[in-house]
This record gives C-alpha cells, structure tokens and sequence, in this order.
C-alpha cells in the first residue's frame, strides 16, 4: 500500500504514513513529462512490474503531448498552495 501526497505541505501526515512503513509518493503531476515520472513512482511504490508502467507510460504520455499541443495554455498559470 502507498499514499499518495496531494498537497506538499500535509507534514504531518505524510510523517505518520512514513512512520508506518507506508511509501508516499507525491500526486498532482504536471505535464506529459510530470504524468510519466509519476507513473513510475507509482509503480515503484506499489510494486508494478516494470513493464506494465512502460506500457501505461506508452499509452497516457503521448495522449496527454496531444492534448496539451492541440490546447495550448496562453495565459499566465499562478499556483498558491
């Protein structure tokens, strides 16, 4: 089992998953690149082999270059946490 960390400031309780022996893997990626690092820390937290994460990695990422190219942001993007 792993946690997924939605908000980078929740210490407190990515601290307690930790003490619990439960990897924490931080969520909310960003992009095609941020959606393929994620996939991979996911499957490392929870043990997927290699080759699945390859293959959902194969299928998302170009999916999401495709959106973002034919939807591109032109404005100014102010992230507050």
């Amino acid at each position: 089992m792993a946690a997924a960390a939605l908000h980078p400031f929740y210490t407190a309780a990515v601290r307690e998953f930790r003490e619990a022996g439960r990897p924490v893997v931080g969520s909310g990626p960003v992009g095609a690149a941020g959606t393929a690092a994620w996939l991979e820390a996911i499957g490392r937290a929870a043990g997927v082999q290699a080759a699945r994460v390859e293959a959902a990695k194969a299928r998302f990422v170009p999916a999401i270059r495709g959106a973002l190219a034919a939807n591109p942001v032109r404005a100014r993007v102010t992230v507050s946490g």
